[in-house]
């Protein structure tokens, strides 16, 4: 079946069964902390994920990007809160909690859709009133993934040629 990439007519997942499959295996690297901007800049590809596809080049945007954009940009509006952000004005930070707003849903739905059934173990600690309480740790799960070096590669090779 030749697809037209116009309208709706366009696959639903980017060449669904040619990733193959990685581990994970999560562990506290000491990286991608709050203020680590360098390093949260380079979780995005070149044209920021946005890539073409199909005969006529339809610019697309992946999913596992959009992601990662608004949890950096999530990142940026708590460093706004925490002050850790220079000359901000009120426009910025009103702008910032609009699109953390959008960001949440996104990430919630995204977090619902890929339901990682991986087992954690548990370990105890204090909630708010001092309590003992149990709660996921997750250093040393080893998750099952998608290889995002694999995607990476490919989005990188099908830059989308956006005139902002």
């Amino acid at each position: 079946m030749t697809l037209a990439y116009v309208g709706k007519d366009f696959p639903q997942l980017l060449n669904e069964g040619h990733f193959r499959p990685a581990a994970l295996l999560v562990e506290s690297t000491g990286h991608y902390n709050l203020s680590a901007d360098v390093e949260w800049d380079s979780t995005l590809p070149p044209h920021n994920g946005i890539f073409e596809l199909g005969p006529n080049r339809r610019v697309f945007a992946l999913s596992m990007y959009h992601q990662l954009h608004c949890l950096n940009a999530m990142r940026f509006t708590y460093l706004l809160i925490k002050g850790g952000v220079a000359n901000v004005t009120s426009e910025r930070i009103r702008a910032a909690f609009h699109h953390s707003d959008h960001c949440f849903d996104l990430l919630r739905q995204g977090i619902l859709c890929n339901a990682d059934i991986t087992l954690e173990y548990s370990i105890m600690g204090l909630d708010p009133d001092g309590q003992s309480v149990p709660g996921g740790f997750g250093d040393g799960s080893i998750h099952r993934c998608s290889d995002w070096t694999q995607i990476r590669r490919y989005v990188t090779e099908h830059p989308g040629k956006l005139h902002v």
